[in-house]
């Protein structure tokens, strides 16, 4: 299945009008990616290399190549470095890759992490086997959180799953071991975040000035209390909204924070000592999306990490 170009048929009301326009009205291209598909041959009419500026004829088949940027070594992005490292991939294919990211890593280099980053690892792959292209982020992760990274090949791919996202259509799952258990079993917290200027790095509920975040949640199992550890849950939350560190501020602000969070945590939740939890215990699972090239619906799944522990076989019976 091709999944690395866009056509479309011009019609009898066509006739006569630019290829950039079509490119737009009929197949949604934004105006930054048309203007990479005009200074990169990436535009065919009838196959053949065509400036955005042509007009077409009824019947007249335009071709927009969305990966016309990988043509070689200068392609490349310059401010990631290849570095062989592993990956563990879900799907893959040319528009879009989709990865399981494991605890402790950062998804693309920072003034801090210059190396070692997700996007380093898929750099060195991606050029390994020919393509030099820069990565497009659908979405992000923090570095102890797990689980699903999209990344696009192009613009167009990024754009159009940036849009599902906005629009409710691409659904979000997580789930999170957490201490106490939620004193509902399912709810809704709606709850606006905003930056918190007194730290580099943590967000507040801002109920004023904050922007909206809404995160659906349902609790999947809850284990007692024992005489050494608290009871605690296994938790599984959906996006609306995806705002930075918005599952592990809602639940810490809903009383039931994640095990393992540093950042937001309370001293009754100290009980859990780094020998239960590695790192924050929270994993984005599953994710539904339309594919942007050829329309399929996709679902890609990715189970917790095994050093979650007796959390990991909890959470292993209850999901889906």
């Amino acid at each position: 299945m091709v999944t690395d170009r866009l056509f479309y048929i011009a019609q009898s009301t066509d006739e006569g009008r630019e290829v950039q326009s079509l490119l737009k009205e009929r197949l949604n291209i934004a105006s930054g990616m048309i203007k990479v598909l005009k200074y990169n041959k990436g535009i065919l009419l009838d196959g053949e290399v065509v400036r955005g500026t042509a007009t077409v004829k009824e019947g007249q088949v335009i071709t927009a190549l969305l990966n016309c940027l990988e043509n070689g070594p200068e392609g490349a992005p310059p401010d990631i470095r290849p570095e062989a490292g592993a990956l563990d991939i879900i799907y893959e294919d040319e528009a879009l890759i989709v990865l399981n990211k494991p605890a402790n890593t950062v998804i693309h280099p920072t003034c801090s992490h210059q190396s070692g980053t997700l996007l380093n690892y898929l750099m060195y792959y991606w050029q390994e086997k020919g393509i030099f292209t820069d990565a497009h982020l659908v979405g992000r992760l923090d570095k102890d959180t797990t689980g699903i990274v999209i990344i696009a090949r192009n613009g167009y791919v990024q754009e159009a799953l940036k849009r599902q996202s906005q629009q409710g259509e691409m659904k979000k799952y997580y789930l999170a071991a957490v201490s106490p258990p939620p004193a509902q079993p399912a709810g809704t917290v709606n709850a606006p975040i905003s930056r918190d200027y007194d730290s580099i790095i943590k967000r507040k509920i801002d109920p004023e000035g904050g922007a909206t975040a809404i995160t659906h949640y349902k609790t999947l199992a809850v284990h007692p209390a024992t005489e050494s550890v608290p009871s605690w849950a296994i938790v599984e939350y959906l996006l609306e909204t995806g705002r930075t560190h918005q599952i592990r501020l809602h639940s810490w602000y809903s009383g039931f924070p994640i095990i393992g969070d540093t950042l937001y945590s309370d001293t009754g939740n100290d009980s859990f000592s780094e020998c239960f939890a590695p790192h924050q215990l929270l994993h984005a699972y599953k994710i539904e999306i339309t594919h942007p090239v050829t329309g399929e619906k996709m679902v890609f799944k990715a189970m917790p990490p095994k050093e979650w522990g007796k959390y990991f076989f909890l959470a292993m019976d209850k999901i889906e």
